[in-house]
């Protein structure tokens, strides 16, 4: 064989070999960026589970009430109504004849009663288009006022005042109302939980435990000085098809199973200082199963939030019952993820607050949700106060339950 030949298959082989190399390289690079996209992808990202159950069984009259609401909203926003002059008197829970909502009470005050006719022209021909199953009974109040009553089905959902602004006080209260906002859900996205921490407020984040990214949110929490507390999944109605998620309190389940399963929460988000339900509309119906979490609670020191997926719940009598410290759910501020239903819900926060001395608000962690919080935070804080839940119930509360109350003060 000449030796050319031999010459030119050897550079052939190492040609050969370096292209494979090459490729190799290249491979192992690419695989290599991918699991660090991969990685950083997981820290900061997971799919979340069903969010809480504002409405456990669906139903018409509820979609009907969604109907009212977002009139309102549209309303209110249209005719350039300032949101200081918007008030929600009450929100509370009600049910009748096998049916499920929460009832209304709002107020619309106008400096310059002579618009409140236009108004209310205004709002009852938004009403009259949603159809026959919605109806509403225009009543006349004292002078120029007027009251404005919905009802869904033969319910009775809504009331809305409008009013003639009454005269500003010109000595400033003593006390802001007070607020407690709670993120719910958190645990499934790093990035998002810790956007919520840096808005500078003493937020409440309700973490699942068995979440990818609990026990990181729950260190970075701690190291901001943020309340913890569990988010404690629970039996909804139409179980099994909604599913609360992994770690649940079941109706079947034996007093042993349900401390055993309270006490896995725990251990792995240590620190916290309460409880509320995830879901739970048919277990927090159930006042044999309640009191065993209760008991279990009181022994541990922690209060109880209950968010009030059931107007039927028992939560908040047995609560006290039990002697543990507990405060229920006003409002959750994200039902409808629009930014001005977002804004008007924030409303109806700051208005309860206003005239019941405090409120409760539920959030979830949604993008929207951050950034209505963020926009709202400056001038909402000019009138109430945001506090830990903790030291909401203190302060509302606290003097009813002495026992549980001493065992939160820090």
């Amino acid at each position: 064989m000449a030796p050319g030949s031999r010459k030119g298959r050897k550079s052939r082989r190492r040609a050969s070999l370096a292209r494979l190399l090459v490729y190799v390289s290249a491979l192992v690079l690419v695989t290599g960026v991918a699991i660090l996209a991969y990685i950083a992808w997981s820290i900061t990202s997971f799919s979340p589970p069903l969010y809480e159950e504002v409405h456990p069984i669906p139903s018409e009259l509820n979609e009907q009430i969604t109907r009212i609401d977002l009139a309102v909203y549209e309303s209110v926003y249209r005719e350039r109504i300032p949101e200081k002059d918007v008030l929600f008197l009450s929100v509370e829970p009600r049910h009748e004849r096998g049916n499920e909502w929460e009832f209304t009470e709002l107020l619309i005050r106008f400096s310059d009663p002579g618009r409140i006719r236009g108004f209310e022209s205004v709002i009852s021909s938004a009403f009259a288009t949603l159809g026959k199953k919605i109806q509403h009974r225009n009543v006349r109040a004292a002078g120029t006022d007027s009251v404005i009553d919905l009802f869904v089905l033969g319910c009775f959902t809504h009331r809305i005042r409008l009013a003639g602004a009454q005269e500003q006080r010109t000595a400033k209260s003593v006390r802001l109302p007070l607020v407690a906002i709670i993120i719910d859900d958190v645990g499934y996205d790093l990035k998002m939980a810790r956007s919520f921490l840096d808005l500078g407020v003493p937020l409440t984040l309700s973490v699942i435990s068995t979440a990818p990214h609990a026990a990181a949110i729950s260190r970075l929490a701690k190291q901001k000085g943020c309340e913890l507390i569990l988010h404690l999944p629970m039996e909804p109605k139409n179980y099994p098809q909604v599913n609360p998620g992994p770690g649940a309190i079941l109706s079947d389940m034996k007093d042993e199973a349900i401390l055993a399963t309270i006490e896995g929460h725990i251990q792995r988000v240590p620190g916290i200082r309460g409880v509320n339900n995830h879901m739970g509309s048919r277990l927090t119906e159930l006042e044999g199963r309640m009191e065993v979490v209760f008991n279990d609670l009181k022994r541990r020191n922690l209060f109880y939030i209950d968010s009030r997926t059931t107007p039927r719940s028992v939560a908040v009598s047995l609560a006290k019952k039990t002697g543990v410290l507990v405060g229920t759910r006003g409002i959750f501020l994200d039902n409808h993820l629009s930014e001005r239903a977002m804004k008007f819900q924030i409303e109806r926060l700051v208005g309860m607050a206003r005239n019941t001395g405090g409120a409760i608000a539920i959030g979830h962690p949604h993008r929207v949700t951050l950034n209505c919080l963020r926009d709202s935070l400056e001038r909402i804080r000019e009138s109430i106060k945001i506090v830990p839940v903790s030291e909401f119930l203190l302060q509302t509360q606290g003097q009813l339950h002495k026992g549980a109350s001493d065992a939160l003060l820090p």
